[in-house]
């Protein structure tokens, strides 16, 4: 009959395992949805929207920039402002989406960032847009009273005493025989 009750013990804590990784994970199931848009940005011979992560944060910062018209045998350069602060990148583009280019910053303060775009054809002629995003600090406040925190004292319980629960029948055999 104990080892019945047992059983139940272990699917219980089994769903309740469960069900506290798929809550603490639910949060990344619809992450690429969430893109801010920049719309029709124009130069001379260019018009783009530029697609960046909603509420971008210090660190990287993945640039979707997409033309509306597939450009021909351009360079793109993009410069990244914010005070004295400068970064450059270039971004590519592959045959398959040849509208859609990409590029990563790594950006290391938060603020109004500045960003130039140049747009240079294959004749030599250069064209700018410019564009600004606002990067947030990061969250790196640690509590004692986060879902990480109980997340981690659950799996650390579940990985260190789950044995001996498991085993307690055993541990206490080998105790009295030794009496």
């Amino acid at each position: 009959m104990g080892e019945y009750k047992d059983k139940n013990n272990y699917k219980f804590f089994g769903f309740l395992l469960a069900l506290i990784l798929f809550l603490s994970n639910i949060n990344f199931i619809f992450a690429d949805k969430h893109l801010t848009i920049i719309k029709n940005l124009e130069s001379e011979n260019y018009s783009v929207n530029i697609y960046f992560p909603s509420d971008p944060k210090v660190g990287y910062l993945d640039l979707e920039i997409e033309f509306k018209e597939a450009p021909q045998d351009i360079k793109l350069l993009l410069i990244a402002n914010l005070h004295e602060e400068k970064f450059q990148t270039y971004a590519l583009s592959s045959n398959q989406k040849p509208k859609i280019y990409r590029c990563v910053f790594d950006l290391e303060k938060s603020g109004l960032w500045d960003f130039d775009m140049f747009i240079t054809d294959s004749n030599g002629k250069e064209e700018s847009i410019n564009f600004q995003i606002n990067l947030l600090d990061r969250n790196r406040e640690t509590s004692p009273f986060s879902i990480s925190f109980y997340l981690f004292s659950i799996i650390f319980l579940a990985i260190f005493l789950g044995p001996l629960y498991i085993f307690r029948k055993n541990i206490f055999k080998q105790t009295e025989v030794k009496k």
